[in-house]
C-alpha cells in the first residue's frame, strides 16, 4: 500500500488552548460540504499538497510524497510523485516516469480523487461519531469515527474563517508491513498552498508541454522521444 499507489486508486496540534464539543453527523457532513464547495466553486488555481504515511504508534515516518494540483476551466493537472495526469480539450493524458510511458486517450471530463476536497471515500463512509476540537480562531478540527471502510478515524484540520483545509489524517484499520512487521498507519494530506486566480494558460498543462502536432497527429516533442506512446486519439480537434 504505497502512497503513490493507494492515492492513485482512489494535521498536528500546536495548541495553547483548545474547545472540545460534541457535535451531530449530519453538522460535522455538512461542514465538510462547505469545504468542498471552497475549491469546487473555485477556478484558476492551484493547490501544493504532501501525502505522508507514518507508523501511528511510534510516529516513523514510512513514505513521503509531494503533488501538485491545477485547474482552469476543463484544463486540469495533477502530479503524485512520479505520475502524472491531465484533462484537455476532452481528452485524458497519463504519464509515468517509472516507466516512460505516456498515454493519450479521449475521456470525459475527471477529477483525480477529486484533489481538493475530502476525499469522497471519507463521505461515503458510515460516521458513527463526530466531535469538534477548536483550537485557534484560524484552526478548527472535526473528529469523524467511522465504520464499513479501511479507514477507522479521520482527523480534519481546517481553517473556519476561509473554509479551507490545513490537513487531512486517516487512520487505518488494516496494518502495514513495514521493516519485516505489521505496524499500524496513517495517512496525512497537508494543504501546503491554495493559490486563487492563479493566472494560468493553456501552456502550462500537458498538452503544450509533453506533445506538438505533426501531420495532423499528436506526437510527443523529441525531449519525451525515449518515451512508449500509446495514443487513441484521431486527430487533434476531432473529438
Amino acid at each position: 500500500m504505497k502512497i503513490k499507489t493507494h492515492c492513485l486508486i482512489l494535521l498536528f496540534l500546536g495548541l495553547s488552548f483548545s474547545v472540545f464539543s460534541q457535535t451531530s453527523v449530519m453538522d460535522a457532513l455538512k461542514t465538510l460540504e462547505q469545504i468542498n464547495n471552497s475549491y469546487r466553486q473555485a477556478d484558476d488555481y492551484i493547490l501544493d499538497l504532501t501525502f505522508k504515511m507514518n507508523n501511528t504508534n511510534s510516529g516513523e515516518q514510512i513514505d513521503k510524497i509531494p503533488a501538485l494540483y491545477k485547474k482552469k476551466g476543463d484544463n486540469i493537472y495533477y502530479k503524485l510523485g512520479g505520475i502524472e495526469t491531465g484533462y484537455q480539450e476532452k481528452m485524458n493524458i497519463a504519464l509515468k516516469t517509472f516507466d516512460s510511458t505516456i498515454v493519450l486517450t479521449k475521456g470525459a471530463l475527471f477529477h483525480p480523487i477529486n484533489l481538493g476536497d475530502i476525499q469522497q471515500n471519507i463521505l461515503d463512509a458510515i460516521v458513527t461519531k463526530a466531535e469538534v476540537k477548536q483550537i485557534s480562531s484560524a484552526k478548527t478540527e472535526i473528529i469523524l469515527d467511522v465504520s464499513e471502510s479501511d479507514i477507522k478515524k479521520v482527523i480534519v484540520s481546517y481553517n473556519p474563517q476561509t473554509m479551507l483545509l490545513n490537513e487531512v489524517q486517516s487512520f487505518y484499520r488494516r496494518p502495514y508491513k513495514s521493516g519485516g512487521s505489521s505496524v499500524p498507519v496513517k495517512i496525512t494530506v497537508t494543504y501546503n498552498k491554495f493559490i486563487k486566480n492563479a493566472g494560468l494558460k493553456k501552456d502550462d498543462f500537458m498538452l503544450a508541454k509533453y506533445f506538438v502536432v505533426v501531420n495532423g497527429s499528436y506526437k510527443l516533442k523529441p525531449v519525451y522521444s525515449k518515451f512508449k506512446f500509446y495514443n487513441t486519439v484521431p486527430k487533434p480537434g476531432s473529438l
